[in-house]
């Protein structure tokens, strides 16, 4: 299916099975992929966004919300004012305990975050409230006038917590919607709400008060303008990447990405969205394997939790530029890093399964126990990496792997060239030779131990795997000692399924690793007398052959039966 440089905006292939559609050069505006097939589909220089309609409904919306908003905040702000007007000192005490939480509110969200904000305010407010509620007593105000007071500072409160959100979240819409520009016109519409707030707010409240003076009136739309200018700022923090204002931008960006292009629940497995411009966009629940994003460019995204909502990965897949970089433990299952430059970069613990790294450099780069299963390293560049305890599978690719030399140890300073291979440093591997190299280790069932190694538990749950499975042909091929860990190398079958051999092996071991040593026997008396014996010694010849290595310094013993 071709849609070449067509202008698709409105359109809606919701579950559809587009697999390798050409939709490059294309406007995708307001598009629903919701729930399609789009795997190796192209979308090289797409762009997507919203439609002008919704656009302007949405923006519509945001300024109704601020000027709404704006009418509110200043009502309250006046009822409040309106009861310390005669200047009692318990009065101006209660509004000065007010009006600092409410400034220490703003400081703490502006500096640490909305969240953190709300939850000082909703900490301290119930001084305040307790406050206005004793304050009438003083003046022998009683009761009635007592509880008048609390409720009303506590909708004070209460009404700064929710506009300032509100307003915050619209503004870093509108801002969305127009450009930065947008802020100034939102608090704008906000003071003009706050102004008919005042007037309305006179009106109702000069038949129960006495005539409220200017000043009141004055200080009120000051107050109200001041917290207005605060929030709309909180707001500009948010679209500006400023991070203590995540939640702020996650509300807009959900908001923003309305009616905007939704790829929501598909499938874009090896799908290319390379120089793309994708804004309003939402990736919620979707198959990002192998997906191209090679200088793409992102506005307002609602990744869900793919990869792409950490921002050290989405400027790793779109720049593709990560070498003397630190991405020690990073999930970057799936990536596709075809061609990257990843010199130097450390990516111990990392899992990088089914990545796609095909011609990457990873010259220098340290890769100790990074996952690699399924991953495609054809091609890539590996001279002078540090491999140790690295991953790889018999579904690892590392075909035409360029590597001159590699290193089997993370350096030291005291030995900065550890277990270099080919051990001669003049040597290097010629052209295949190392996946040559490699090939044994890719062809193994490895089962690795931590946390207490068990010789016993780890003797019986082998051999009851072999057992189990005798088409696996399983034969131990070596053991490492890996400082108090253990790694078992085991020859299988080359059509052996490795990955549940795994997961069977180690639910085995768990099992017998509960059992106490009389229960262990009981389990091999269930079988007939003569294979129960066999097996046994079997079971405890190897528990024998794992405790000498373990008690040695860190080894490799091939078992000789």
């Amino acid at each position: 299916m071709n849609f070449s440089g067509q202008v698709l905006r409105g359109r809606s292939f919701r579950g559809q099975n587009l697999q390798g559609a050409d939709f490059s050069h294309t406007q995708l505006h307001s598009v629903d992929f919701q729930g399609a097939n789009l795997t190796a589909a192209n979308f090289r220089h797409a762009q997507t966004g919203r439609t002008w309609r919704w656009t302007g409904v949405l923006l519509f919306f945001s300024l109704v919300v601020a000027g709404s908003s704006g009418l509110i905040w200043a009502g309250v702000n006046l009822l409040f004012c309106s009861m310390g007007q005669q200047l009692y000192p318990a009065d101006i005490l209660l509004a000065i305990a007010l009006w600092g939480m409410v400034g220490l509110f703003y400081r703490i969200t502006l500096t640490q975050g909305f969240p953190q904000g709300a939850q000082f305010l909703v900490k301290t407010g119930v001084w305040v409230v307790i406050l206005a509620w004793a304050t009438p007593f003083a003046g022998s105000g009683g009761w009635g006038v007592a509880l008048f007071v609390a409720a009303i500072a506590l909708l004070t409160l209460l009404t700064t917590v929710a506009m300032t959100l509100i307003v915050a979240v619209t503004a870093a819409l509108a801002i969305a919607i127009t450009g930065f520009s947008a802020a100034i016109v939102t608090e704008a519409i906000a003071m003009v709400g706050a102004i008919a707030g005042v007037i309305l707010g006179v009106n109702v409240l000069s038949a129960g008060w006495p005539l409220l003076g200017e000043a009141v009136k004055l200080l009120v739309l000051l107050i109200t303008g001041v917290e207005v200018a605060l929030a709309v700022y909180g707001g500009w923090q948010a679209l500006s990447g400023q991070s203590q204002q995540r939640w702020i931008e996650q509300l807009a960006v959900a908001v923003a990405t309305w009616k905007g292009t939704t790829f929501q629940g598909a499938n874009l497995t090896d799908a290319d969205f390379a120089q793309g411009r994708l804004r309003f966009v939402d990736l919620r629940h979707s198959c990002l394997l192998r997906t191209h994003w090679h200088r793409t460019q992102f506005t307002l995204m609602r990744p869900g939790k793919t990869y792409l909502k950490d921002p050290v990965i989405l400027q790793l897949v779109t720049r593709k530029r990560g070498q003397e970089q630190d991405y020690q433990r990073q999930f970057l299952q799936g990536v596709n890093l075809q061609g990257a430059n990843l010199q130097n970069a450390n990516f111990t613990g990392a899992i990088l399964n089914e990545a796609q790294l095909r011609e990457a450099n990873l010259q220098g780069a340290i890769l100790q126990q990074t996952q690699l299963a399924g991953t495609d390293l054809t091609r890539a560049t590996l001279t002078g990496a540090y491999l140790e305890n690295w991953g790889v599978t018999g579904t690892t690719c590392i075909e035409d792997v360029i590597c001159q030399y590699i290193y089997l140890r993370v350096p030291t300073p005291e030995n900065p060239n550890p277990h270099r291979k080919p051990d001669n440093y003049q040597a290097t591997f010629a052209p295949g030779e190392f996946t040559a190299f490699m090939k044994p280790i890719t062809d193994t069932l490895d089962l690795y131990h931590t946390q207490g190694v068990d010789p016993r538990a780890i003797a019986l749950a082998y051999k009851h795997l072999e057992d189990l499975h005798p088409e696996a042909q399983l034969q131990i091929v070596a053991l490492e000692k890996r400082g108090l860990n253990l790694l078992i190398r085991v020859k299988t079958a080359p059509v052996a399924d490795r990955s549940q051999l795994n997961a069977e092996y180690f639910q085995n071991y768990q099992h017998f690793q509960a059992m106490a040593q009389a229960n262990q026997r009981y389990f091999f008396s269930e079988k007939r007398a003569n294979e129960a014996s066999s097996q046994e010694n079997r079971a405890s010849r190897l528990a024998a052959m794992i405790t000498t290595v373990l008690q040695t310094e860190d080894s490799t013993t091939l078992p000789s039966s």
